[in-house]
């Protein structure tokens, strides 16, 4: 007979904030639990006037039955795709910032590496988006 495995269950808490108070909001979850594990921003929900961003992540990651999920939901205008980069307070989110970037126009604020190329090839259309803007 294998394994048996043992379900355990994680805490998961859903915010929502603004682009202007994005930097604060993670600040915030940084003093709950230093580094909090930043796995990726997803998102691209087109809401109409706004593209949502989500930022997924995990305080007390890797603790036994301690973990608890975050999202953070940053709904991003239309009118102004600009968000404030979090690189200067988690390294490894330019990565993604980066992907927001290039696939949905988005621009990072302050983002310390704003090349192209992560993903598209170097031949892909100039001012293109995988993802089109309505």
């Amino acid at each position: 007979m294998g394994r048996r495995l043992k379900k355990t269950s994680a805490a998961s808490i859903w915010l929502r904030t603004t682009p202007a108070d994005l930097v604060a909001t993670m600040q915030a979850i940084i003093d709950i639990d230093y580094p909090p594990h930043l796995a990726v921003v997803s998102g691209g929900v087109d809401t109409g006037d706004a593209v949502e961003l989500l930022y997924h992540m995990q305080v007390f990651y890797g603790i036994p039955n301690a973990e608890v999920n975050i999202t953070i939901i940053v709904p991003v205008p239309k009118k102004n795709l600009v968000i404030p980069t979090i690189s200067h307070l988690i390294p490894g989110a330019v990565y993604t910032e980066r992907e927001k970037q290039e696939m949905l126009g988005v621009t990072v604020a302050g983002i310390p590496d704003p090349r192209g190329g992560l993903f598209l090839p170097a031949d892909f259309p100039e001012g293109g988006l995988p993802v089109e803007k309505g």
